[in-house]
C-alpha cells in the first residue's frame, strides 16, 4: 500500500477503535471449518489499553488527519471527520472480534470483519476509489467487492467483511469463488460450531489465538508424519488455545492444549503431575549476571518412561544403550538448571549445568563408553578435552555439573555472591514443572551487546537502544493447564505495555 492509503486506513481504523459500539454477531460463521489457524482481536480492548483518547494521543490523531487533508478531497475529509465523530459512518464494527485466520484453502491470510452498516462501508470504499487507493465497486455472487492497489482483495455482504491478499489473476477468480461459499455456509460449515473456537472465545486476552490442527504444524517442523511423539498421545485430538495480553509494565501470552477428547486430556494432565515441582535448589550456584537460565524438576523414571514409548526412539535404540539411558534417568530425581553465565568476543559462551543425580556411578558408565577425549580428574570427575575448549563435568559432594568454564569448575559446590536467586523472576519457578528466563537487562550489559548497540543506534536507527532499555527480561513458566505463560517484562512497570509501544513509535514519529 502508498503512503496515501497506509494514512487513511490508519487514520478510519485508530478512531474507529476509540469510539465504535455493537452488539450484533454472527459473522464467526465466514470462518471455514477447515482453519487450522485462528486469531481473534479485541480492537476495543488494545484501543483503550494505548490510551488513544487521551490528550496528546488525540493531537496526535487530529495532526496525522490534518496531514491527509493536504493530500485528498475534501468529501474524503469530510467522511472522516464523520468517522472521528461517529465511528459507525466507517461501516466496519471494530467493537467486535476481528479474525484473521489460515486455511489449506487459501494461499494467504483472509481477515474476517463484522459490518455495521453496508451502506456506510460502501461510503467509506467509495471515498477510497476517490482518493485511487481501492478500484469501483462490482458485484460478485452475493456480495460486493473492491481491489485496493490492485493487490488486496476486500469482499462485503450486509453482514460480514473479509479482506486477503492475492498475486494473480487466476488466484483473485479463486477467492472471489470462495468467498461467495464463504459468506453462503452454514453454522455447521463454519469453525464457530467447534467447541476448541468456542473455547478460544471464553479467554480473557487482548489478541486470542487456537491451533486447530496440530498435526500439520508437527508435520511441517519435523518433515514426517509419525514416530516422534509417544505412542498414547495423538496430536491430530490436540487443538492449542491461549491468548495475548498487554499488561501494566508487561505483555503476557498464555498457551495450553485443548482436546474434546476427555481421557486424552486427563493422560496429559496426568503426564504432568508425574513432574516434579522446582525447587530452587541450585540458584544459589548461579551468578546474579547470568544470562538466561532454564529449571525443571525432572522425574527421571518418567522422562525414561515417555522416551520409550516415542516410536523413534524405540526403533533406534539398542539395547546396551538402552541399558545405559534406564540408568542415567533413574539417576536424576529433582532439580536440573541450566545456565548461561557469560559471552564474550573472544571466547566461547559459558555455561554452567547442576542436577540432583541419586547414583554418582552413571558418570562413570557413561564416560566407559565414550572415547580418548575423555580424561579422569578426580573420582567421579572427568574432562572432555578438545582443541578450542575443554567441558568438565561429573559429582563432587553429591552435586552434579556440567560447565565449560575453568574457573566455574574449580569453585564447583560455592555459592555466587551475589546470586542469581535475588533476581525477582527466579521467586515465580518455584511450584511450576519447568522455568526458562532470557534476562534481556543482563545481556544488555555486556560489553560486546553495548558496542554492536553504540554502532547500530545511529541515524534511522537511533530508536534501537532506547528500545532494548525499556525491556528488562523474558521469561516462560509451565502452568497448571499443561501448557505455559510467556512473559515479557518491561521497565517501566506501572505503564501499560501497549501504551509504551504506542508513545515510543508516536515519538520516533516527531508526533
Amino acid at each position: 500500500m502508498n503512503k496515501k492509503s497506509i494514512l487513511f486506513v490508519a487514520v478510519v481504523c485508530l478512531l474507529a477503535m476509540i469510539t465504535s459500539c455493537s452488539k450484533q454477531s454472527g459473522y464467526e460463521k465466514a470462518i471455514p471449518a477447515n482453519a487450522t489457524v485462528v486469531t481473534s482481536i479485541n480492537a476495543k480492548s488494545l484501543a483503550e489499553k494505548a490510551d488513544l483518547g487521551n490528550k496528546s494521543n488525540k493531537e496526535a490523531l487530529n495532526k496525522l488527519s490534518d496531514a491527509m487533508k493536504k493530500g485528498m478531497s475534501a468529501s474524503t475529509y469530510q467522511l472522516v471527520e464523520e468517522i472521528i465523530k461517529d465511528a459507525n459512518k466507517s461501516g466496519i464494527d471494530f467493537k467486535m472480534p476481528i479474525y484473521i485466520f489460515a486455511s489449506p484453502d487459501f494461499k494467504s491470510t483472509p481477515v474476517i470483519a463484522k459490518v455495521s452498516d453496508a451502506a456506510n462501508l460502501i461510503a467509506t470504499v467509495e471515498a477510497m476509489e476517490n482518493e485511487k487507493v481501492a478500484s469501483t465497486l462490482a458485484e460478485g455472487d452475493g456480495y460486493q467487492y473492491s481491489l485496493i492497489n490492485s493487490r488486496i482483495f476486500m469482499g462485503f455482504n450486509t453482514t460480514t467483511l473479509l479482506i486477503t491478499e492475492y498475486w494473480s489473476n487466476s488466484q483473485l477468480e479463486q477467492i472471489k469463488t470462495q468467498t461467495a461459499a464463504l459468506f453462503k455456509q452454514d453454522d455447521n460449515a463454519a469453525i464457530s460450531s467447534k467447541a476448541t473456537f468456542k473455547q478460544m472465545n471464553e479467554l480473557d486476552g487482548d489478541i486470542k489465538f487456537m491451533v486447530a490442527n496440530l498435526t500439520e504444524m508437527y508435520n511441517t517442523y519435523t518433515n514426517q508424519t509419525t514416530g516422534l511423539t509417544p505412542e498414547d498421545i495423538d496430536i491430530s485430538k490436540i487443538s492449542i488455545i491461549g491468548d495475548l495480553s498487554f499488561e501494566k509494565g508487561k505483555i503476557v501470552c498464555n498457551f495450553n492444549p485443548y482436546s474434546e477428547d476427555e481421557k486424552l486430556m486427563k493422560l496429559l494432565k496426568e503426564k504432568s503431575e508425574n513432574m516434579y515441582n522446582i525447587e530452587n535448589s541450585f540458584l544459589k550456584y548461579f551468578p546474579k549476571s547470568t544470562l538466561s537460565l532454564l529449571s525443571m524438576g525432572v522425574n527421571g523414571k518418567e522422562v525414561y518412561n515417555q522416551l520409550t514409548s516415542i516410536p523413534e526412539v524405540k526403533k533406534n535404540l539398542s539395547l546396551e544403550n538402552s541399558k545405559l539411558l534406564e540408568a542415567v534417568c533413574n539417576a536424576v530425581d529433582g532439580d536440573v538448571t541450566f545456565g548461561l553465565t557469560n559471552v564474550s568476543m573472544s571466547n566461547q559462551p559459558a555455561f554452567l549445568m547442576h542436577a540432583e543425580l541419586k547414583d554418582a556411578s552413571v558418570i562413570d558408565q557413561i564416560c566407559e563408553q565414550m572415547g580418548n577425549e575423555i580424561a579422569k580428574l578426580d573420582e567421579h570427575e572427568y574432562v572432555y578435552k578438545d582443541r578450542k575448549f575443554n567441558v568438565f563435568f561429573g559429582v563432587r559432594d553429591k552435586l552434579f555439573y556440567l560447565t565449560n568454564d575453568e574457573t566455574t569448575y574449580k569453585n564447583i559446590g560455592k555459592a555466587a555472591d551475589p546470586s542469581v536467586k535475588e533476581k525477582k523472576y527466579t521467586s515465580d519457578f518455584s511450584g511450576h514443572k519447568a522455568a526458562f528466563v532470557i534476562d534481556i537487562k543482563a545481556i544488555m550489559q555486556l560489553p560486546a551487546v553495548k558496542m554492536l548497540l553504540s554502532y547500530a543506534s545511529t541515524g534511522e536507527n537511533s530508536y534501537i537502544q532506547p528500545l532494548c532499555e525499556k525491556l528488562d527480561y523474558f521469561i516462560c513458566i509451565s502452568n497448571e493447564q499443561n501448557g505455559a505463560t510467556l512473559t515479557l517484562q518491561l521497565t517501566d512497570k506501572d505503564t501499560n505495555a501497549l501504551k509504551q509501544a504506542i508513545d515510543a513509535a508516536m515519538a520516533y514519529a516527531g508526533m
